[in-house]
């Protein structure tokens, strides 16, 4: 997985919650470099970006998770993943309009609560099997 966003929220809940759930955090990303660095130094992630791009570029990732991003960026970053091919977990809101991502068809998961994290596989799969969102 690729964590988009170093901040306390990607680094007090979603790193440390993906990791206990068994995810394997391949990279995290931040717009501050040197954030980046420090929690991927600090969580044992082996690679830090500056340009989410790179990240989602990367072939070993197949999820982007937590797009933890100032909002004007949560469209964009969850897009550019979805169109590499990998599946995305945004936080909210994805997006400021509607016909931002009006048209997209996506597969969507609404977490609640960051404590929901040990729940997506089972949530991806449910989603997936119905085609309707699902919320934890």
């Amino acid at each position: 997985a690729g964590v988009l966003g170093c901040g306390e929220i990607g680094r007090r809940g979603h790193i440390p919650g993906y990791q206990a759930a068994g995810v394997q955090v391949v990279a995290v990303c931040d717009t501050n470099l040197d954030r980046a660095r420090k929690v991927a130094a600090e969580f044992n992630v082996p690679h830090a970006y500056a340009d989410y791009h790179e990240l989602i570029a990367r072939p070993d990732i197949d999820i982007i998770s937590s797009v933890c991003l100032p909002n004007a960026l949560h469209a964009p970053a969850t897009l550019a993943a979805r169109e590499a091919g990998k599946h995305a977990l945004c936080e909210k809101p994805i997006a400021a309009f509607v016909s931002t991502i009006r048209g997209e068809n996506s597969l969507v998961v609404r977490l609640q609560k960051a404590p929901a994290a040990p729940k997506i596989p089972e949530l991806i799969q449910k989603s997936a099997a119905s085609g309707q969102e699902v919320a934890a």
